[in-house]
């Protein structure tokens, strides 16, 4: 399963286990059954400086899925910018 774009709000409450949407519903069951998943995160530099952040892409590695983030994936763009710097 790919979930993208993955907003900063989605891989938070992804990793607090929060399903109030059918997506995150989906997503969340599919982490139960141990299906393969990667995400790719889509959002921006001040959004990946926030504390919860990094804490919730742990959160959702340890639990099995594949973070697209970084060298191995999506790079953070400024604020305000719909694209990478």
């Amino acid at each position: 399963m790919l979930v993208a774009p993955a907003a900063s709000n989605t891989i938070n409450k992804w990793a607090g286990g929060i399903s109030d949407t059918l997506a995150l519903d989906l997503i969340t069951e599919a982490m139960g059954k141990r299906l393969p998943i990667a995400a790719l995160p889509y959002l921006n530099k001040a959004q990946a400086a926030h504390p919860a952040f990094p804490r919730s892409v742990d959160v959702l590695a340890d639990a099995g899925v594949d973070v697209l983030l970084g060298d191995a994936g999506y790079e953070a763009h400024g604020p305000g910018r719909s694209r990478p710097d």
